[in-house]
């Protein structure tokens, strides 16, 4: 699998997948991953802590059909169930983006009340120079958890 390459750089790990570069902490651990024709998607567990990374190629046609906000809600749609959850648009690097937020509902699950409450948030843009859209989702038990952002900052789109 020659378009595969994982090399440690002072404590994170690069990952490299077909053009997607991406860190990620070493104590990340890659738990399932979708190689489909136009996107690359990857998921890493960390405890009960959650990361996705995803690439979609052709967002011109991509974002025709919904706009960010609803392609981003749809990729990660069952990662999110059960979250209440807020979107803004935002600017990243220079590009159309929007940023996600929101907590895990009780009511979705009950016995959560006895655990830390879990956090989600997310980012995603569109690069028109490489004409894909990039996206991080994050879950944790940290507010204002900085690790999607920097995953995000290690991605290069053009």
């Amino acid at each position: 699998f020659g378009s595969l390459a994982v090399a440690p750089r002072g404590g994170r790990l690069e990952w490299a997948v077909f053009g997607l570069r991406f860190e990620m902490p070493a104590a990340w651990r890659l738990e399932q991953s979708a190689l489909q024709t136009g996107r690359l998607q990857f998921r890493f567990r960390s405890g009960s802590d959650e990361l996705e990374v995803a690439r979609q190629s052709l967002a011109e046609v991509t974002l025709r059909n919904a706009p960010l906000d609803a392609w981003f809600q749809g990729l990660f749609a069952k990662s999110l169930r059960g979250f209440r959850t807020a979107s803004r648009a935002a600017e990243y690097r220079g590009h159309p983006a929007v940023r996600c937020g929101g907590v895990l509902s009780l009511r979705a699950r009950p016995l959560a009340v006895f655990r830390r409450r879990r956090i989600a948030t997310g980012l995603a843009w569109h690069c028109p120079e490489a004409d894909k859209v990039f996206a991080i989702r994050c879950d944790t038990e940290t507010a204002d958890d900085p690790l999607a952002d920097r995953v995000a900052d290690s991605i290069v789109c053009h």
